[in-house]
């Protein structure tokens, strides 16, 4: 890796939309950020007085950064980058949403049901969803078909 030239990045920083990437020293990236001004978020990182951030910052041995052409689509270089890379200082996108699972279960005249729930709370899960949305159009969809 080469020597980080902080005054060279500064001076290349700019004040449109992009994504950054911090590394360390390793050259691993450690953080992935995207910002409507470049320039005012990447420095916001080393003056913010948190544990996490002087954590952060304290670890960075190089940055890089890609313009986008709106804040819209540096939120979506920013997604795929942090589901691609997995940096620990990058929490909120890499949990797992709540998944959805179908279930049968029987009542007491002997009718077997079909139903949903969490994942989690649902005993013997017959099929998975990603969303609760994705789980309710598949059961409409059974039920249309067996009508």
């Amino acid at each position: 890796m080469t020597e980080f030239d902080s005054n060279a990045f500064l001076k290349s920083l700019t004040h449109q939309p992009g994504v950054y990437r911090m590394y360390n020293a390793a050259d691993e990236v450690i953080y992935v950020g995207k910002a409507i001004n470049l320039k005012k978020r990447v420095l916001g990182h080393f003056y913010d007085k948190s544990r996490k951030e002087i954590q952060m910052c304290s670890e960075t041995a190089n940055i890089d950064f890609k313009l986008a052409g709106s804040e819209l689509v540096a939120l979506l270089m920013e997604s795929a980058e942090i589901k691609r890379l997995f940096p620990p200082y990058n929490r909120a996108q890499k949990r797992p949403g709540k998944q959805y699972a179908i279930f049968a279960y029987e009542d007491r005249n002997g009718i077997t049901h079909l139903a949903y729930n969490t994942s989690k709370g649902a005993p013997s899960p017959l099929k998975v969803f990603h969303n609760q949305t994705e789980c309710r159009a598949y059961l409409e969809e059974v039920c249309k078909k067996f009508l």
